[in-house]
């Protein structure tokens, strides 16, 4: 019987040092989550896809630390994958997904 008062009496003592430390982990926020902090707002890079002109943006993903840009074509029968590494701006790759596309309207 004195194993249990002991047993008791141990995990009362961690309920209530978990109890203190959730409250006091609550008043000093760290539940929020941090702001970044940009150096440079003007710190930018502008990127040109050249597109064809009713080209629109169906998705932009991220895969292998790489911008992933899924494009549609003016007359929705062509789609393409834009691949952009973030690091230097540049375009890294482009696939076209079909067949039927004109392919002067990318040059």
């Amino acid at each position: 019987m004195k194993k249990i008062e002991i047993l008791v009496t141990i995990l009362t003592f961690l309920i209530f040092i978990a109890l203190f430390l959730l409250v006091y982990g609550l008043s000093k926020g760290w539940h929020k989550q941090k702001k970044m902090q940009i150096d440079n707002i003007n710190n930018y890079e502008q990127i040109f896809l050249d597109e064809p002109l009713g080209s629109e943006i169906n998705s932009i993903n991220s895969f292998n630390n790489l911008i992933v840009i899924t494009i549609s074509g003016p007359k929705k029968n062509s789609q393409r994958l834009i691949l952009i590494n973030p690091m230097n701006g540049k375009i890294h790759s482009k696939f076209f997904l079909n067949k039927n596309f004109n392919q002067s309207e990318y040059d």
